[in-house]
Order: C-alpha cells, then sequence, then structure tokens
C-alpha cells in the first residue's frame, strides 16, 4: 500500500477510537448506582427525548430536556450555579 492509503487507515482508527472514548464530564453508572442516586438532591438526572415521549414514561427525578435543546438548556443551567 502506498502512503496515502496508510494515512486514511489511521485517520478512520483514530475515528472509530474517538467514538469509543468518553466524553469528559460523562460518567456510565450501572442501574443500581443510578438508583442509588435518586434521593441525592445534588444529582441532576436529564431525560433527552420528546416531551410526548417524557409525558407518556417518566421518573419523578428526571427533567425533561429535548435532545435539540440541550446544548441552550446546559448554558442556562450553567449560569444558574
Amino acid at each position: 500500500m502506498d502512503f496515502i492509503q496508510w494515512i486514511f487507515i489511521i485517520l478512520i482508527g483514530l475515528y472509530v477510537l474517538n467514538r469509543f472514548i468518553p466524553k469528559k464530564g460523562i460518567t456510565n453508572i450501572t442501574i443500581e448506582e443510578a438508583k442509588g442516586k435518586f434521593k441525592d438532591k445534588t444529582v441532576q438526572f436529564i431525560d433527552v427525548r420528546s416531551p410526548g415521549e417524557y409525558r407518556a414514561n417518566h421518573r419523578k427525578p428526571f427533567k425533561n430536556m429535548p435532545l435539540p435543546n440541550l446544548r441552550s438548556e446546559i448554558v442556562k443551567m450553567e449560569g444558574t450555579v
């Protein structure tokens, strides 16, 4: 293979790797850990489904922030902290 093909393969590999690396500030937890945090008033739970989906079935501690609006909602939340 020539040089350009190797560069292309490396770029694809880096892209795929980047998709699997957790982003800063985001933590994955188990269902049991989440249930344990429901009583913690310092933890915020966000449901990114549409308002209709949220109204149909949601848990009490979750706040609805539809995915298309998430960025602006987070900016508002950070302003109140």
